[in-house]
């Protein structure tokens, strides 16, 4: 069992990667960055962790909720090395639009990543 307090984004997008998945498996990879935003978000707003909400600064999109602020925490997760992630093509009309979105907002051309502690 995993004891402490989550005081951050990053506290939490940790958690969440190290909670069991659907399989019941510890740290399962979570496939896409849209699924871990809308996992997130679904943790902020029922889960009790709202005061984080407030740091991952989440807004409404046309498929759901979004988060920049996600993208970067992964980016800072990546650089000291405490998860991985693997390049994935978009594998639903769902993923595609939310992939341009980003794109839009970001600038940038990325594939999905798969998440892994």
């Amino acid at each position: 069992m995993v004891k402490g307090t989550v005081e951050s984004g990053l506290d939490l997008i940790l958690l969440l990667l190290y909670a069991k998945g659907s399989t019941g498996t510890l740290k399962e990879e979570i496939p896409d960055t849209t699924r871990l935003i809308k996992l997130l978000f679904l943790l902020v707003k029922e889960g009790g962790f709202a005061k984080i909400g407030k740091e991952l600064r989440f807004e409404p999109k046309d498929y759901g909720p979004w988060s920049g602020d996600v993208f970067d925490a992964i980016e800072a997760l990546k650089e000291i090395e405490l998860i991985e992630t693997q390049k994935l093509p978009p594998n639903s009309f769902e993923e595609i639009a939310d992939y341009v979105e980003w794109v839009e907002e970001v600038g940038s051309l990325k594939h999905q990543q798969c998440m892994k502690i």
